[in-house]
């Protein structure tokens, strides 16, 4: 990053740690009018609009912070790439062999997509990502064998097997179809870099943080990690992620509203409790931003140096706009060890189809890119749950 672009990075931090001392001044006296019985109605639009100029920020933050796309790439004619795509003289599947289905894109604008991939989506940089493999399946532990001690002359007993487990992934297609209009068939005067970027990086990167999250597991969809919830509060079934109650539909309790977080820390094993992140929408972190410990401190630490997140009792927070906002019964928090617990593989191609008939004499560019998503070990993470 360029000097000029941390310095202003560092601004931008400074600013937003300002906003936030407003944010708690604001929230200081709307909860000392709540507790006299006084109207609040202006300083809660008061916190919420500061809350709002933070959201703004964190996103200039991000964005940013966001690396050069293509950089290190092979640099080609990206435009004469496309026009021989939309004229019809590239129809493969493979580069460079004739055939039918689609054309594989050029390396450079490839890694286009994957880097903004890489860094819009959260599930991306949470979880743990490895190439795609068809029908990707994994033996995993459940129960560890036991053991026992012994001297030199011990004559060692059968133990107790280890319980055995199979997680398989399940896939998911991207698939982004964008119109090409004569003008540009014949001109081709756009940016193949910016458009690619834009266009298909941008909402193959949506998607794949809406499916990563909250997926059907059909239609083309993976199965999101917020689909192997527990049935019931305490199931023991591996195949399902344990989560909490607040107590309270749509909000954090009203008595000891830190409770079911710090209980959500408490439930994870030290092993699973090292790495562990918090995951949540933005309506959970203004919650959360507003909450005071027992010593009136606010507990939400905001990041003040350039690439570190805030943090919450000591975790690191990423905000996800495809996490369900707050509601009754919303799961709109996940605490863990990310990486532990999913695997995302990605195909390593971004494939082109042409299609110059549907909607001629416009032409049809579908772009697709496949993975896939397994739950490899629900024990490494907790969901709480906005219920009763």
């Amino acid at each position: 990053m360029p000097v000029k672009d941390i310095s202003e990075l560092q601004n931008l931090l400074d600013t937003r740690a300002n906003a936030f001392e407003e944010f708690k001044k604001a929230n200081d006296a709307r909860l000392d009018a709540i507790e006299k019985s006084l109207a609040h109605a202006e300083l809660d639009e008061k916190v919420n609009k500061i809350s709002d100029s933070m959201v703004n920020i964190e996103k200039t933050i991000a964005e940013l912070q966001r690396p050069s796309f293509g950089a290190g790439a092979v640099k080609e004619n990206y435009g004469q790439f496309f026009k021989d795509v939309i004229e019809g003289r590239y129809n493969s599947v493979v580069v460079g062999v004739s055939g039918n289905g689609g054309y594989a894109v050029p390396d450079g604008l490839d890694k286009i997509v994957t880097d903004y991939i890489m860094s819009d989506c959260v599930m991306m940089q949470l979880c743990r990502v490895a190439p795609f493999i068809a029908g990707y399946k994994k033996n995993v532990t459940l129960t560890p064998g036991t053991a026992e001690f012994g001297v030199e002359t011990t004559v060692a007993s059968k133990q107790t097997s280890p319980t055995l487990g199979q997680v398989a992934a399940v896939v998911g297609k991207l698939l982004s179809k964008q119109e090409i209009s004569q003008e540009a068939k014949l001109e081709m005067t756009m940016d193949p870099e910016n458009w690619v970027r834009d266009c298909i990086g941008m909402l193959f990167s949506e998607t794949l943080e809406a499916q990563s999250l909250s997926g059907s597991g059909s239609d083309g969809q993976t199965k999101g990690v917020l689909g192997y919830i527990n049935d019931s509060v305490g199931n023991a079934d591996f195949t399902k992620i344990e989560f909490l109650k607040t107590g309270q539909a749509g909000a954090l309790a009203s008595t000891g509203p830190l409770d079911k977080l710090k209980e959500m820390i408490s439930k994870l094993k030290t092993t699973y409790r090292r790495n562990a992140k918090w995951l949540m929408s933005r309506s959970a972190e203004l919650l959360i931003q507003q909450v005071k410990d027992s010593t009136g401190n606010y507990i939400w630490q905001p990041s003040i140096i350039a690439g570190e997140h805030d943090r919450l009792f000591g975790h690191d927070v990423y905000i996800s706009d495809s996490m369900p906002a707050v509601a009754s019964g919303s799961n709109s928090i996940i605490f863990g060890d990310f990486k532990r617990a999913v695997r995302i593989g990605m195909e390593a191609n971004t494939y082109i189809v042409r299609d110059p008939i549907t909607v001629f004499p416009l032409s049809n560019l579908l772009f697709a890119k496949i993975f896939d998503l397994t739950l490899m070990d629900s024990r490494a993470l907790k969901i709480l749950q906005f219920a009763s």
